[in-house]
């Protein structure tokens, strides 16, 4: 195709841990690298809170922040960064097919979930990013009444 890789900012900070299989380039730069996370990904430090994540397996009452093709990003108050409800983990009765595409996924959920609803979520997952060092969170609607707030699986086995 011609065209050579990008820089891996990760290595320019000193935390790749890909080696030769990394896709971009190894070379130190002058130039800073952009913030790790490329911003709002970290945590907003502006929007106050907690920066680590939320207790695994606790139940969080949040607001719908954002809805994409793969999921719904929800907004926990008191901590700084937003988790995201993989669209597997929505509903039972909310599924799709893989040729669904991209905004038939975002409408269906907005649809039953739109933006700044308040919702239930279940704390399934917190985990480092390998590559990029951000911390992910994991979450899961179906896990919770969305009534009460119940977990509906106290044991973690599902």
């Amino acid at each position: 195709s011609g065209r050579t890789p990008g820089v891996c900012f990760a290595f320019q900070r000193g935390q790749c841990n890909r080696g030769y299989e990394c896709r971009f380039a190894h070379v130190k730069s002058d130039a800073p690298p952009p913030p790790q996370g490329g911003g709002n990904r970290q945590g907003d430090p502006n929007r106050g809170g907690d920066p680590e994540p939320p207790p695994l397996h606790s139940i969080q009452k949040g607001r719908v922040a954002n809805v994409r093709p793969f999921g719904i990003f929800v907004r926990m108050p008191g901590f700084s960064r937003d988790g995201l409800v993989h669209c597997a983990n929505v509903s039972d009765e909310l599924t799709f097919q893989r040729d669904d595409s991209d905004d038939a996924k975002v409408m269906a959920m907005e649809y039953f979930h739109p933006k700044d609803t308040e919702i239930y979520v279940k704390v399934t997952e917190v985990r480092r990013d390998g590559y990029s060092g951000q911390v992910k969170v994991g979450l899961s609607m179906k896990l919770v009444n969305q009534a009460t707030g119940e977990d509906l699986d106290p044991d973690h086995s599902k």
